[in-house]
């Protein structure tokens, strides 16, 4: 797993149960920036609190 101030660890969580899905690594970039995921259909942008939120495109 890649480490440093270049990376994030990401908890990806169930808004409903607070329940744990997985992780992901992510570059810090994301925390920033909102990135379009590879499916086009769904993007990452930090929230603000040191958190990001995965979006849905319509």
């Amino acid at each position: 797993m890649p480490v440093g101030p270049e990376w994030l660890a990401l908890e990806l969580r169930d808004v409903l149960t607070g329940r744990a899905l997985g992780q992901w690594v992510l570059p810090a970039a994301f925390a920033t920036a909102p990135r379009l995921l590879p499916s086009g259909q769904h993007a990452l942008i930090g929230d603000g609190a040191g958190g990001l939120r995965l979006l849905t495109l319509r």
